[in-house]
């Protein structure tokens, strides 16, 4: 069991009952099925991208416009947000296996390679390498662009691994 009670924020997955009221909402912007598990990365091969956005893209209205969202090829009806590729910072692709490296969905530019834990439910996480500290003892991350090389397979999932801070802003600052 993993105690989250003071993370710095959550994002909602379909069952209200795993909410912590006092922990603040990410909020969903896109979200193209309520009730898909999205956070098990080791079975589905989720792909992440952090990106940065003004704040027109956070009206709803915005996704309504048929040049901001594409379906994809075939018989689904499914829409998917278009990101505009200045407007990512960072991505990685989590595969469900390195087998299925030819598969991926991250542009290269955003991610070269793809990371991977290989089986599902094993309790294991990815994280990235640690290149250096700076001087407040913080850990540095190494972040080439391209996962197979940046990132590394844990035991366990860690919240703050390598010496991470609380960061300042923190809710867990204050108790």
């Amino acid at each position: 069991s993993f105690n989250n009670s003071m993370s710095e924020w959550e994002c909602w997955s379909g069952n209200a009952l795993r909410g912590n009221p006092d922990c603040p909402d990410m909020p969903y912007i896109f979200w193209w099925s309520p009730n898909k598990m999205q956070w098990l990365t080791s079975v589905f091969g989720a792909a992440f991208c952090i990106f940065r956005i003004d704040d027109a893209v956070v009206n709803k209205s915005y996704w309504e416009l048929p040049g901001n969202w594409q379906v994809v090829v075939g018989p689904s009806s499914t829409r998917y947000a278009k990101i505009p590729a200045d407007a990512v910072l960072d991505g990685v692709e989590l595969l469900t296996s390195m087998s299925a490296l030819n598969m991926k969905r991250i542009p290269g530019f955003v991610d070269a390679g793809g990371t991977s834990v290989e089986t599902t439910y094993n309790g294991k996480s990815v994280s990235r390498k640690v290149i250096g500290e700076r001087a407040d003892g913080t850990p540095i991350y190494q972040d080439t662009n391209n996962s197979t090389n940046d990132f590394q397979v844990n035991d366990s999932p860690t919240i703050r691994r390598d010496g991470q801070k609380i960061p300042a802003w923190s809710r867990a600052n204050a108790l």
